[in-house]
């Protein structure tokens, strides 16, 4: 009996054989749920070929068939979750592909809008480098012109001298004519006082005679002759004229030297005013050409300090040209960071879709053959399925626990905790 019972099981599974293929092309839980009720159909046949059991080995098997429900049912809903876990995972795939995808066009977009930049820098260099020239003609032409202005304020200020040194040496003149006009008068009147002062003394001189000439007619022979006296008077009458004449040549000199020295005076103080407008008009002249001079120092200061501006702005062209040259040189020897940095996080996203793929089917295969497996095995126990489980999930990258050995329940929940890594990672 006891060789009969060891012979004839293996007929079950061959009926479970026929149901795993029904359950295969199903694929669904009322399959499994048939596969369940196969064996309690077919068992009566199988107990009218045995011999008859006890009591307690029927009710030790029923308790085992409830435990096998029991677990079946539980992988039931482990692989409805890994199922759930699996589409999450699909989904998480192709958000990640369509992050690729826009990561991509983003990428282009950037190229392009580099390559514009550069074009642009192009551009703006070439401008740059138009506008430096124009602003160093004009600097050119200002300096020019602020040079030619200031020879000619030179000019006009050596002029200006010229015209004050000159008028000074007009009023030293006019200062000398007046003081020789001033000692012509002063000898006039010497002259005119000596003149009046020997008309005094012909008078006196010609009373004397008149009183004398009485006396010489009372004296007879002693007085002088008639000739004599025709002489005196003619004598007498040459002398009034020459005192006539004296006079009228000291009133003549006075009113002469009297005219000449207000002319004098006029033309003194004419010149004197013209000489101090001149003066005051050259000394604003002055003044101005020296704030001219003042401004056009200041100009070329600030000459100087553009074209030291251009030649600063210049240098920065050509250091600007050069990192352009460098980076279109390191371009074309190797790619650029963010198309690295892109092409590095779309291989990265790859590898993580695929290891979910792989992860997914390992794990909704295992727990299909660990549930059909439990079937086959009524006798014995399901724990043959699970290691195959936890040795795919510890083969992942992204597995960082071990797998327990223990009851079935806790190594569903460590599956379950495995995949659920996986969802946060990639969440993360």
């Amino acid at each position: 009996m006891q060789n009969s019972k060891t012979r004839r099981p293996p007929l079950s599974p061959a009926v479970y054989t026929s149901g795993q293929v029904a359950g295969s092309e199903s694929g669904s839980a009322a399959s499994m749920n048939s596969l369940v009720r196969t064996p309690t159909e077919g068992s009566p046949k199988l107990v009218e070929r045995r011999s008859p059991r006890s009591p307690a080995s029927e009710k030790k098997r029923t308790s085992r068939v409830s435990d096998l429900e029991s677990q079946l049912v539980q992988a039931q809903l482990d692989l409805k979750k890994t199922k759930d876990l699996l589409s999450s995972a699909e989904s998480c795939k192709r958000r990640a592909l369509q992050e690729a995808e826009e990561a991509k066009k983003q990428c282009l977009a950037m190229a392009s809008k580099l390559d514009e930049t550069k074009r642009e820098m192009l551009e703006l260099s070439v401008s740059e480098d138009e506008r430096i020239q124009e602003l160093r003609k004009l600097s050119q032409e200002r300096d020019r012109a602020w040079q030619s202005e200031l020879e000619a304020v030179q000019r006009q200020s050596s002029v200006d001298s010229a015209a004050l040194a000159s008028a000074m040496n007009e009023i030293q003149k006019l200062k000398l004519q007046m003081e020789m006009v001033v000692s012509n008068e002063s000898a006039q009147v010497k002259q005119a006082e000596l003149a009046h002062s020997e008309l005094h003394s012909l008078k006196e001189d010609m009373v004397e005679t008149r009183r004398s000439a009485p006396s010489w007619k009372r004296c007879g022979g002693l007085g002088p002759t008639r000739w004599e006296t025709s002489c005196l008077a003619s004598e007498v009458e040459r002398l009034k004229s020459a005192l006539e004449a004296a006079e009228m040549m000291f009133l003549e000199g006075q009113v002469q030297s009297t005219a000449e020295l207000w002319s004098a005076r006029e033309l003194a103080e004419r010149v004197r005013a013209d000489s101090e407008e001149k003066e005051t008009e050259l000394t604003a002249a002055l003044r101005e050409k020296e704030t001219e001079l003042r401004r056009v120092s200041e100009l070329n200061g600030s000459g100087s300090e553009i074209e030291a501006q251009l030649q600063r702005i210049s240098r920065e062209n050509d250091l600007l040209r050069a990192e352009m040259r460098k980076e279109e040189e390191g371009g074309r020897r190797v790619p650029q960071p963010a198309h690295r940095e892109m092409e590095d996080e779309l291989r990265r996203l790859r590898i993580q879709s695929e290891q979910w793929r792989k992860a997914a089917e390992a794990a909704a295969a295992i727990l299909s053959a660990g549930s059909h497996g439990k079937m086959m095995e009524r006798t014995g126990s399901i724990d043959s399925g699970y290691p195959k489980l936890g040795s795919k999930l510890m083969s992942s990258p992204y597995d960082d626990d071990d797998v327990d050995e223990g009851s079935p329940k806790r190594k569903n929940t460590t599956v379950m905790r495995k995949l659920g890594g996986f969802w946060k990672k990639s969440q993360k």
